[in-house]
This record gives structure tokens, C-alpha cells and sequence, in this order.
């Protein structure tokens, strides 16, 4: 009898002991092993306590866990042979830009860092190299960054991107990266028919750096009630690293044919008499540029093309936009309803910052708004 009660107490010794194992394991979150890799270890002492070898009997999700591990070192290599490719390696110069990702027009920042490659690499090569990447037709369009993927029907999202402010003309795969440039990748909803094909958020891209390697003047054109203006916005270009900028005052029809970056400055009531802002002011659904002078006043936009906001009076504006695609002349818009709001939204750009991530702006009774609206 007291030897059957002895096999008893020390068979319950076993159990209860193995079982506080297990459960300290569980509890214990700072352990540097996950959950299934505790109850594996505790397993395997288990069956060497009743002479079963590691390996006889398979644990439940001991497959699965070690089947996820390889896919995960796999990633993981193949993450590391791209970094390998676009970054500099002995002996190769060194370049470095900016890679900045985020999400609906700018308000949700998934990434900005300064990255570094090699001379020649493109900006697919650039993006594989800091972010998990999704392509789709043959590798050549992007359908997901970091998670954030690509989505079809009633609301179409999908990732666009722009180099130095200016909306790409080619394929990520093709596009070269030059020193300094500033890609932005950007998620969000879109509609057929509107083409943001410039954006002011890389400020001050493109005037600093140019597009394509090739930096040009900045010709920066006012109206005579905004002659301060003009000449405190030429101070804040220069002082952020633009090389050169010609002012000129405003007489007439100007913008249209450009072949150096354009800005121009004015109260909205003398710019409309200009046929070619006119005419790009009445193609507000399609310009992407966010904001429409309209009879009653100033209107802000959604992303549809849509208007939202209707205001009279203390509003400035700025956008931008090129002629296509890859334009390296594009034209930034500067105007308002009264001197005083122009001269407010411009003081912004003394603080590059204050734009960033923003595809246009407006400046609405000394507030700072995003464009386009939600």
C-alpha cells in the first residue's frame, strides 16, 4: 500500500512540476523566444524526463513555426542582397536622397529618412532597399509598400510618386536617382480624368535640385501690389539652397510657354485677366491643383475635383502643375483674394517645413489648410 502511494506522490511531483514550467514560460513576456518556441523547449524536456529522444513526435505548430522561420530568414536575405545592390560598396561613390512614403495626400507619414546608393540606381531599386515592396505586370508597377496595398472598386487607391515635386513620366524601374532628389511615394484614393502632376510638398524641390540631374533659374514673376512679397519669397528660395532666381514683373499672359521653373504672385483679381491662368483656373476638375476662383469666391476642393469650401475674402492659395508628366518647367500659383493673405501664406515658406508632405495649400484667415480636402 505505501508503495503504491509512493509512485503515486511521485507521478503528481512530475506532472505539477512540468506544468509550473509551462505556465512560468507563458507568463514570462520579456523572454527573448516566442510563445510556441517556450512550449517546444518545455516539450522537449518533458520527453527526455520519460525517455522520448527530441524529434520522435512532432509538437502541434512545431511545423508551422519552423516553416514561417524560413520564410522569414528568406525575406530577410533577400531584403539584405538589395540593400547590397543599391547601396555603395567599396570603391563606389556614394550618393545620397531622400525617400519619404506616406499616405493619403501626405497626412499619414509611413517613412522619411536620407538613404544612400549607388551611382545608376533606380528608384524601384531605392524603395526595395528601405521598404517591403509589392509589384504587380511583370515588376514594373508598385502594389504595395509596407502593407499598405493597392485596391480596386468603387473607391480605387493606389501608390503614385513624384521626384523632387514633379510627377514622374516613367516607370520606378527606369527612373535614375540623382544626388540630392527627394522621391516621394504617396498612397491614396484617385479618379480618372485628374492628374496631380506637380505638388509642393518636396519644397524647395524642384527649385533646388532640378529634375533629372539638370537644375534651372527659377523665374519668379509678381504683380506690382506684391513687389515685397516677391522679393522676401526670393530671399527664403536662396536661403534654402536655390541657386538663382530672376524676378520679373507681371505683364500679362505670362506662364504659358516655360522653359525654367515658374512662380507667380498676385492678387486673383488681376491674375484672371491673364487668358492661360484663366483657362487652367476653369480646368479645375481635372488640374489636380486643388482650389477654383469661382464668381462667388474662392473654392476648395476634394480629391474628386469636387467643391467643398466656398471663401470670400482673407484667402491665399498655392499649387502647382506642369504641362504633362516629367514637365522640369513646372509653374507654382500664388494667389488670394487680398494682398495681406498672399503675404501670410508666403511667410510660410520661410519654414520649408511648414508645407511639407502637402500636395497644394491654402492659407484661410491666417489658418494653414491641406489640399485636397477629405
Amino acid at each position: 500500500m505505501k508503495g503504491r502511494l509512493g509512485i503515486v506522490f511521485l507521478i503528481f511531483f512530475l506532472l505539477f512540476s512540468l506544468g509550473g514550467c509551462l505556465g512560468k514560460a507563458d507568463n514570462q513576456q520579456d523572454l527573448s523566444f516566442s510563445r510556441s518556441e517556450v512550449v517546444e523547449k518545455a516539450a522537449d524536456r518533458e520527453g527526455k524526463a520519460f525517455g522520448i529522444e527530441q524529434g520522435e513526435k512532432a509538437q502541434p505548430g512545431q511545423k508551422e513555426a519552423e516553416k514561417k522561420a524560413a520564410r522569414g530568414s528568406k525575406e530577410e536575405k533577400e531584403r539584405e542582397a538589395k540593400k547590397r545592390e543599391v547601396l555603395p560598396s567599396s570603391g563606389v561613390k556614394e550618393e545620397k536622397a531622400r525617400l519619404i512614403i506616406t499616405c493619403y495626400f501626405g497626412k499619414k507619414v509611413l517613412l522619411d529618412r536620407e538613404v544612400f546608393f549607388r551611382e545608376g540606381a533606380s528608384v524601384m531599386e531605392v524603395l526595395k532597399a528601405n521598404a517591403e515592396v509589392k509589384t504587380a505586370y511583370g515588376g514594373g508597377f508598385v502594389s504595395g509598400i509596407n502593407g499598405v496595398e493597392s485596391r480596386k472598386g468603387l473607391k480605387s487607391e493606389d501608390w503614385f510618386y513624384y521626384v523632387n515635386g514633379i510627377c514622374a513620366e516613367m516607370g520606378a524601374v527606369e527612373k535614375k536617382v540623382n544626388p540630392g532628389d527627394v522621391i516621394w511615394w504617396d498612397y491614396h484614393s484617385w479618379k480618372a480624368g485628374i492628374a496631380n502632376t506637380a505638388v509642393i510638398g518636396a519644397y524647395p524641390e524642384p527649385f533646388r535640385h532640378g529634375y533629372n540631374g539638370k537644375v534651372k533659374p527659377v523665374k519668379l514673376i509678381f504683380t506690382p501690389s506684391c513687389r515685397e512679397i516677391a522679393e522676401k519669397l526670393e530671399a527664403y528660395l536662396l536661403g534654402a539652397g536655390v541657386k538663382e532666381v530672376v524676378r520679373e514683373e507681371w505683364a500679362g499672359d505670362m506662364g504659358v510657354s516655360r522653359s525654367v521653373p515658374v512662380i507667380i504672385i498676385g492678387e486673383w483679381e488681376e491674375l484672371q485677366k491673364a487668358d492661360y491662368l484663366n483657362r487652367l483656373n476653369q480646368a479645375y476638375a481635372r488640374n489636380g491643383m486643388g482650389f477654383y476662383w469661382g464668381e462667388e469666391g474662392l473654392y476648395l476642393l476634394n480629391y474628386e475635383g469636387k467643391k467643398m469650401m466656398l471663401h470670400k475674402e482673407e484667402a491665399a492659395v498655392l499649387g502647382a502643375c506642369g504641362s504633362g508628366l516629367g514637365d522640369t518647367s513646372p509653374l507654382w500659383l500664388i494667389t488670394g483674394t487680398d494682398r495681406e493673405s498672399i503675404a501670410g501664406l508666403v511667410e510660410m515658406l520661410a519654414v520649408p517645413d511648414k508645407i511639407k508632405y502637402m500636395y497644394a495649400a491654402a492659407f484661410i484667415k491666417g489658418e494653414l489648410i491641406r489640399l485636397p480636402l477629405d
